[in-house]
């Protein structure tokens, strides 16, 4: 096996933590607000939010330059995953379908936008009428990408896991529910070594079972009953790791971004951010840039 080159991470986003939480791993962290396209080596890996790499990649493209190898899931996910590990059943409908005739067929039940983190449209129980509304509200492009569920999942803690290589990495809770309200990993939520094992195994249950990209994180609930179920998958490079191991967290960001790359999971930004983006100036150019 050849050595792994040395590397960077492009950090693009506002808090300092996460920069000084990368730092641990003992890798460079060139951290910077998403406000231009820094300057970078041809061996960088990126970490953003997906509105900044939608910029990123605009000016990147507007001017030539060859685009981060971003890897997605994809919003259509979901669909590829049995129903045994979803544990309900979940539509995948564009924002055209729903306002011309599919929200009265679908009814009240849970929607969110499919892959895009959209604030105006953030995940929520909907009647057919209010769906309508939020869309109109939110401005939602026609070609945007939605989910919706009738399922109400009695949901006792929540957590995610890092893929590389079609193996669960490294991952913990981030979320937990109980009569107290709700807790993340950051207000000092934890779970058992035992409850993080059981959804660990579950998660590898999925992953064999079902084909996605060579990295990315899963997450996946445990029920008030005892049982798990899958939540959502979404791209690596812009997802948070809570309390997963900061060296393996990076080996999957990396190997995603450099030979475990497949362009059959090219990340293609959903329409909400392209028309967002498009309406913005255009990323200036820290400086030209360095090929390694």
């Amino acid at each position: 096996m050849s050595a792994v080159k040395e590397f960077a991470i492009q950090l693009l986003v506002n808090p300092n933590w996460m920069a000084e939480e990368l730092q641990t791993s003992g890798h460079e962290v060139k951290h910077s607000y998403g406000l231009e396209v820094p300057l970078y080596l041809e061996s960088d890996i990126w970490w953003m939010p997906q509105e900044i790499a939608t910029k990123i990649c605009r000016s990147l493209d507007a001017n030539t330059r060859p685009l981060p190898s971003f890897e997605s899931p994809g919003p259509k996910w979901l669909q590829r995953v049995n129903e045994r590990f979803l544990q309900r059943q979940v539509t995948t409908i564009t924002v055209s379908e729903v306002t011309e005739s599919k929200a009265k067929e679908l009814g009240e039940g849970w929607w969110k936008a499919a892959e895009a983190k959209i604030d105006d449209f953030p995940a929520q129980l909907r009647s057919p009428e209010k769906v309508i509304l939020d869309i109109l509200e939110a401005d939602l492009p026609p070609e945007t990408i939605l989910q919706f569920t009738s399922t109400t999942l009695d949901i006792k803690n929540e957590f995610r896991f890092v893929i590389s290589g079609d193996t669960v990495k490294t991952g913990s809770l981030y979320l937990t529910k109980d009569k107290e309200g709700e807790r993340t990993y950051y207000d000092g939520a934890n779970s058992t070594s035992l409850q993080l094992k059981k959804a660990n195994d579950f998660a590898q249950e999925v992953v064999e079972a079902t084909a996605g990209p060579s990295s990315y994180v899963l997450d996946i609930a445990e029920l008030n009953d005892g049982t798990y179920c899958v939540l959502e998958a979404n791209p690596i490079w812009c997802s948070a790791w809570y309390g997963s191991d900061i060296e393996h967290f990076i080996e999957a960001l990396r190997f995603s971004q450099e030979e475990g790359y497949s362009s059959a999971w090219q990340w293609e930004p959903d329409e909400y951010l392209k028309k967002k983006v498009s309406k913005q100036r255009m990323l200036p150019f820290r400086e030209a840039l360095i090929v390694s």
